[in-house]
């Protein structure tokens, strides 16, 4: 399933190749396994081709992501 963010978000690898999403305000907020709660849902066909191919289905986030806390 694809990930779709809202247009002031990015998406890098990091230095260990790990996927990492920046906020709008440039920071590292979430790497590649963290937890996070955002508002949105499920849709079809949002990507671009060739992503489409091959995640027919995404998440849509239209919100501010938030990290979940960690113990």
């Amino acid at each position: 399933m694809g990930l779709v963010l809202p247009d002031d978000y990015a998406v890098r690898l990091g230095p260990d190749d790990d996927v990492e999403i920046i906020d709008p305000g440039g920071s590292v907020i979430l790497r590649e396994g963290d937890g996070f709660h955002a508002g949105g849902g499920r849709g079809m066909g949002q990507l671009p081709p060739p992503c489409s191919e091959r995640y027919p289905e995404v998440v849509i986030i239209g919100s501010a992501v938030h990290p979940l806390e960690t113990p």
